[in-house]
């Protein structure tokens, strides 16, 4: 498929770089000043939101989603202490996104595969005491059998898949 060659590029050691999730151009440094497309906030329930949700609004509404944008930049690469990305790292061609972290300590295991080969790009999240769910990307070419091992080997309840459909990837 022509259209995978734009995403899948060899690297300097051969590797397969994949794109982000958020384009680098969207987060350069980019001037603000000028770049206000403020107008004033006229809402009833004002009053009802607390002075610093509505102030920070104000300042979205002035001055753009750039800024927003620039601190994302900065913190994109962020992984809180005591948290690793090892098995992220590990397997970068099983990996949709790379700036779209896989943590280890709470990532799906694929049960009854070999130690070497039980990584999927699949996250344990806790919503309360009784609820948990899996966030996952969507497969990859190369990861449609471990997708599919993940669905009929873990025990859920309920499947359910929202997606943005690209044919890009």
């Amino acid at each position: 498929m022509a259209s995978k060659e734009r995403v899948r590029v060899r690297g300097s050691k051969g590797e397969v770089r994949r794109k982000t999730y958020i384009k680098e151009e969207a987060v350069k440094d980019v001037d603000i000043e000028g770049d206000s497309g403020y107008k004033e906030i006229i809402t009833p329930a004002a009053d009802k939101i607390g002075d610093n949700a509505l102030e920070w609004i104000k300042s979205i509404c002035r001055k753009g989603l750039r800024p927003i944008l620039k601190d994302f930049a900065a913190v994109r690469k962020f992984i809180p202490p005591k948290m690793t990305t090892d098995m992220f790292n590990r397997y970068p061609a099983k990996n949709r996104y790379t700036d779209v972290m896989c943590l280890d300590k709470t990532r799906v295991i694929l049960k009854g595969r070999p130690k070497n080969n039980d990584y999927i790009h699949a996250n344990w999240v806790q919503l309360s005491t009784n609820r948990r769910y899996i966030c996952t990307q969507g497969p990859l070419e190369e990861t449609i059998e471990d997708f599919w091992w993940m669905i009929f080997k873990v025990s859920f309840n309920s499947k359910l898949k929202f997606f943005a459909y690209d044919t890009d990837d």
